[in-house]
């Protein structure tokens, strides 16, 4: 079936859905406002989150009534869903800790248009939304998508590792696919993903987990929050280890990450928080096919490790209500992440430290005789702080060259939301973004190099309440994404591949969909085109070897095409059964290249379906059935010669919770067939249709066994 005519029926459905529903704006929502500017669950609604995790949702304030379904099937109210003129997800952790959840990925099951896999079961984890930085290593630094921490940027010039990032002491997780991050920063392809920690309003004084299975795999977490008149804190820690499904492919962590808030008056609250975290992992080679299917644990390269010896994370949010109507947002965050590759033929020390500011005013008017608006000001600005440095070493650890990164981000942007008519809301936006980057090369010759970005960055957003169960959104807009200091072209002694005269990479994008509830179904649904300009594309021009590790190359690419459709529908069968199902349709092709034409890019599936049987009991024994499947081949090259085939991945869980109680018990099993595929695909310029060492292999059949006690 071709994309044209599965956009096609996708316009089909929202329009059946429309037509179905214009003549039930008399009904009762799913969620209500109690009055307080929080919301609670009407009487005709489906389950809806754990309670403690609703009612402590502090920020949330009274919006159109729409919900969202989230990516565990229960419906979730919030502003980041209801007033976005385009696709956005939120998750309730709660429930996803009902199973093991060892890492990112594993939280962010279901959600339609993000790739999240984790490398080998553990916690580094590749990211892309709608095909940012689809060819990134897990174990690199995080590019393309603005990570948040409570809306403070984690995602800098020189990118985010991924050792800040938890889910366990999380309490929601909101996904902003695309330019629907447009308030946070305009400044990448992906779009947002914003991790909101748990207060002491929302934490039990002591919580215990534990989760133990197969590989060696074990992950424990002990957190505790309470609150003092004004003052609240919250804090967990966490610890992660196992000997991994590959040969030489161990990896240890732990982890704590805290807040403290304090009221200090009726209209000014601050909230600082806090993370550290240790990290070493051994790395792991790309196999062959052929090497895959005969033992996909495997490793044929001994090149060393990734040692993250101490990633520091400090911030700080205040806020202070001027009026009823207004209110304006200072945050602050800093970063020091080292980290040490050891071992291989080139082993280096990186050292980066990192500042992000940011300023925002938001206020509520009536204008035009009746009409509500909302506006947002802010000034946003990151920093690669003076010192940043890479060291290059030989395998016998001499020095073999260093230099210094530079690199800011600084954003000026408006934003407004008005009601032109009731129910229907015009959202318009202007971003000026100033970016530099630079690299200085001090040894073992001079070289210096800067490059200055300037872009506009407009947005015009419709959203249409057609009744209090149904929401229409479209949207045009744009972003740009300048590339990490990393990527500016060098040559010294080879060290470096030299690059063209790289620059940003701007995506304009036009998106359209729905989402809402009618009676067992809760759904959302998005289309979209993105057309992107110079986009930045890594590919691994040699593999790696028993002694040396793969060498990649970034550059701009010609113009391509990113278009897909989104879309996840929840059916809740009976009281205590729920089907959770999200697909997500990627084509993603080069528009014209000299040489590669038309050709799809490689590296990214082309359709994900994935797909969950919940059942609850009012005991509190629950147990599920689900899937992953990629249904067609996707291309591991350029040139569209060497593919990786499609695959279908079981799972079970079965665990029990007493409503009344604080603890819970389960059993997690992955890959229930021990199916041999590939869970991600390194990409080359042209393997000429040979089998080529690009492809990951995913865990094969594991259990893992979980407790968790509260007081």
């Amino acid at each position: 079936m071709s994309f044209n005519v599965k956009i096609v029926l996708a316009a089909s459905f929202v329009g059946a859905v429309a037509s179905q529903l214009s003549a039930r704006a008399e009904e009762a929502p799913a969620f209500k406002s109690d009055g307080n500017g929080q919301l609670e669950v009407a009487q005709n609604s489906p389950p809806a989150v754990d309670a403690a995790a609703a009612a402590a949702s502090s920020q949330v304030v009274q919006v159109a009534q729409i919900e969202q379904v989230t990516v565990t099937g229960a419906l979730y109210a919030a502003p980041e869903v209801a007033k976005v003129p385009g696709s956005a997800v939120v998750i309730a952790p709660v429930e996803v800790e009902r199973g093991r959840v060892a890492n990112i990925a594993d939280a962010l099951k279901y959600v339609p248009g993000l790739i999240a896999d984790s490398q080998n079961g553990a916690e580094a984890t590749r990211f892309s939304i709608r095909g940012s930085s689809i060819v990134r290593g897990a174990g690199s630094w995080g590019t393309g998508i603005q990570q948040l921490l409570d809306g403070l940027p984690m995602t800098t010039p020189a990118g985010s590792p991924y050792e800040y990032y938890d889910a366990l002491p999380m309490r929601t997780i909101t996904v902003l696919p695309g330019v629907n991050g447009f308030e946070y920063s305009p400044l990448t392809a992906g779009g947002a993903i914003n991790y909101i920690p748990h207060t002491g309003y929302d934490s039990d004084l002591f919580q215990a987990r534990a989760e133990f299975g197969s590989f060696g795999y074990n992950r424990e977490q002990v957190s505790s929050g309470q609150v003092y008149g004004p003052l609240d804190y919250y804090i967990s820690g966490t610890h992660f280890a196992q000997d991994g499904f590959r040969d030489r492919n161990h990896t240890y962590s732990w982890r704590i990450v805290a807040d403290a808030g304090y009221q200090i008056t009726s209209a000014l609250k601050t909230r600082f928080y806090g993370v550290y975290a240790q990290q070493d992992t051994q790395n792991a080679a790309a196999l062959t096919w052929k090497q895959l299917q005969a033992d996909p644990t495997q490793n044929p390269t001994t090149s060393g490790n990734r040692h993250d010896i101490g990633s520091t994370l400090v911030a700080n949010k205040t806020t202070y209500d001027v009026d009823d109507a207004s209110h304006i947002e200072f945050g602050a965050i800093w970063k020091h992440y080292p980290l040490r590759n050891q071992g291989g033929s080139n082993p280096g020390n990186w050292d980066y430290t990192d500042l992000a500011l940011e300023a925002r005013y938001e206020r509520q008017d009536t204008v035009f005789d009746g009409m509500s608006s909302e506006t947002l000001f802010a000034l946003l600005y990151s920093d690669i702080l003076p010192r940043s440095t890479n060291k290059g070493y030989t395998p016998a650890y001499v020095l073999q060259q260093k230099d210094f990164f530079s690199g800011y981000d600084k954003t000026l942007l408006a934003q407004n939301d008005l009601e032109a008519l009731s129910g229907l809301w015009v959202t318009t936006g202007i971003a000026a973004i100033w970016q530099m980057r630079g690299s200085n090369l001090v040894y073992p010759v001079t070289d210096n190099r800067t490059e200055h970005y300037f872009t506009f960055a407009p947005r015009l957003g419709l959203r249409y309440d057609v009744t209090s169960n149904l929401q229409l959104f479209g949207n045009v807009s744009r972003s740009v994404e300048a590339p990490i200091p990393l990527y500016l072209p060098q040559t010294v002694n080879n060290i470096y591949r030299s690059n063209a005269d790289i620059k940003a990479q701007t995506q304009n994008t036009i998106e359209v969909g729905t989402r809402g509830q009618e009676g067992i179904f809760t759904w959302s649904l998005s289309a979209y085109n993105v057309h992107v300009k110079r986009e930045l594309l890594t590919v691994q021009i040699t593999p790696a070897t028993p002694t040396t590790p793969a060498v990649t190359q970034t550059t701009n690419g010609s113009p391509t095409i990113h278009q897909g459709i989104e879309a996840a529908l929840d059916i809740a069968l009976w009281d205590s059964v729920t089907f959770h199902q999200s697909f997500t349709l990627n084509d993603f092709h080069y528009h014209d290249d000299p040489v590669w034409g038309h050709n799809t890019l490689a590296a990214v599936p082309k359709e994900l379906y994935q797909a969950g049987l919940d059942y609850m009991h009012p005991s509190g024994l629950y147990a599920g059935l689900d899937v992953q499947a990629v249904f067609t081949r996707y291309p591991a090259d350029f040139a569209n010669t060497l593919f990786t085939p499609s695959y279908a991945v079981l799972g079970a869980k079965l665990g029990f919770a007493p409503p009344e109680a604080k603890w819970q018990i389960f059993l997690d099993v992955r890959n229930l067939t021990d199916r041999k595929y590939a869970s991600a695909t390194s990409s080359v310029f042209n393997a000429k249709g040979v089998d080529s060492a690009v492809y990951t292999p995913g865990v094969g059949r594991n259990i893992s066994l979980g407790v968790q006690y509260a007081f």
